[in-house]
């Protein structure tokens, strides 16, 4: 019985937020425990512009800053949402960027500036 209530990650990673109390009780879906992969941190956009949408496209080039830690990265668009979400009334893509590079110090939640490279 006790391996029915085991918790397993599906990959290595570290525990960045604890939900519950050891000991309670929980409810189906609820979530328990946040687990963080630091070594594949990728960024995400929610502010890619319906009039921006047509020139980008996955595996695009990117350059991003990250001003907390002083560092310009390379990436690749790695996802483009195909659902629209609005954005104090501007329509906008959310996308999702793979870096080439890890820093250190990049922690989630960082604040990022995206830019799209021309190809």
């Amino acid at each position: 019985a006790l391996a029915d209530v085991e918790l397993v990650a599906p990959f290595d990673g570290i525990a960045a937020n604890v939900e519950v109390d050891p000991g309670s009780w929980v409810s189906p879906g609820q979530t328990m425990l946040i687990v963080a992969d630091l070594e594949h941190l990728q960024v995400e956009t929610s502010d890619l512009s319906e009039r921006d949408i047509p020139s980008v496209r996955v595996g695009q080039p990117v350059r991003v800053s990250i001003k907390a830690l002083g560092h310009t990265l390379e990436g690749k668009v790695s996802e483009i949402s195909p659902i629209a979400e609005t954005l104090g009334g501007d329509v906008v893509y959310t996308t999702v960027i793979s870096l080439e590079e890890i820093p250190a110090g990049l922690l989630i939640g960082m604040s990022a500036e995206v830019n799209y490279l021309a190809e």
